[in-house]
């Protein structure tokens, strides 16, 4: 085999092998670990965990705190395991993620935080707001339970607001009973 072919079949290995991921900047393998992102929220707790797949092989992973994280007490989190759920993936070309059973968490933990700022809410009130969005999650395993509860605070909020007073923790609509 002379010189030249040989660099022409180095050449054509290197291309085969790295095919997919090529192939995955452009939309193929949509979500697989070839090249994607994943959020997982841990319902326990209100984090946020962000997790980076390049060529099958897990290439950063970082948790991070929320607003919802932050109200709550350590001994809200004293000796509790995290339970960590799916809310969205992402790879390069593909514009949606699948829909996952918390895939409005990220969005529901953003829209409590502007809660809080127009309701003027208390720290006291935001605890245990937190709590109870947390046990929303918990008990009914989606996100969709604590869509209901966010729009009974909204409407606090709001009355609050106009009121031009904070929201304090028994302003908050009772929280479901198990």
């Amino acid at each position: 085999m002379s010189r030249r072919q040989k660099w022409i079949w180095i050449g054509l290995f290197v291309v085969i092998l790295s095919a997919p991921l090529w192939l995955s900047f452009l939309g193929f393998f949509a979500w697989s670990p070839v090249n994607c992102w994943h959020y997982d929220v841990d319902i326990r707790s209100g984090r946020v965990r962000y997790t980076r797949y390049l060529l099958f092989a897990q290439v950063a992973q970082r948790v991070e705190e929320t607003a919802l994280s932050k109200a709550l007490q350590p001994e809200d989190l004293a000796g509790v395991q995290p339970d960590w759920h799916r809310v969205a993936a992402f790879s390069p070309g593909v514009h949606h993620s699948p829909h996952y059973t918390f895939h409005s968490a990220l969005g529901q933990m953003r829209e409590l935080e502007m809660i809080w700022r127009t309701g003027g809410f208390t720290p006291a009130a935001r605890r245990a707001s937190a709590r109870q969005v947390l046990r929303l999650w918990q008990r009914h395993g989606h996100d969709g339970s604590a869509q209901e509860y966010l729009r009974a605070l909204s409407e606090i909020a709001l009355r609050s607001d106009v009121a031009s007073k904070g929201t304090d923790e028994e302003d908050l609509p009772a929280p479901e009973q198990p």
